[in-house]
């Protein structure tokens, strides 16, 4: 018997005494995603202890799995550096994306297996808005109420009102003759 399944054997009668069920694969997998598979030409990737399933594992009598062929380390499985680098030449390539790197890529980093990434990137993305949002009104020494009104405001309309009483209550009191301009440009940097 391979190491790898003795391996497994030992893990199932230390974590689950009472034993376990097996299923058949389309039960216990929701979706079967490709081309995540770790690149070949690095060696550190592969001959670890964590199972490898592929279409050439399938037996010909049915269609099970009862070992592997492959088995891959933890190195980079999670953040395969190859998937980084084709997500940042999109990034790079597209105008709209580009300024948003550094959030793109700490989303990226902040993934594990266990992740749903569209729902994570929702709450990610809000989660950021609320951050920066609050930073800005920070250092702007903003009033807080009025600049999310402010915000919301915008985001409904597609446009930042610059005219009207609804700026002028977000701001800090000022003077009529001191330079007024230069404190709308952080909150335009958020849009």
């Amino acid at each position: 018997m391979p190491k790898h399944q003795s391996k497994i054997e030992k893990l199932i009668a230390e974590l689950c005494p009472e034993g376990v069920e097996f299923k058949e694969l389309g039960q216990c997998i929701a979706k079967n995603i490709g081309g995540g598979t770790p690149s070949k030409a690095v060696q550190s990737y592969w001959n670890g202890d964590i199972p490898w399933a592929s279409v050439g594992d399938l037996s010909i009598e049915g269609i099970t799995i009862n070992s592997t062929r492959n088995f891959i380390t933890d190195e980079d499985h999670i953040k395969n550096r190859e998937l980084l680098i084709d997500i940042n030449k999109a990034i790079d390539a597209s105008v709209e994306l580009r300024n948003k790197k550094d959030l793109i890529n700490q989303f990226i980093a902040s993934l594990d297996i266990h992740s749903v990434v569209d729902e994570d990137w929702q709450k990610y993305v809000e989660k950021k808005k609320i951050e920066e949002l609050d930073e800005i009104i920070k250092q702007e020494n903003l009033d807080h109420d009025e600049t999310y009104k402010f915000v919301r405001n915008a985001f409904r309309n597609g446009s930042i009102a610059t005219t009207g009483t609804a700026l002028a209550k977000v701001l800090p009191p000022v003077s009529r003759f001191s330079p007024g301009g230069e404190r709308f440009g952080q909150i335009d940097t958020l849009f």
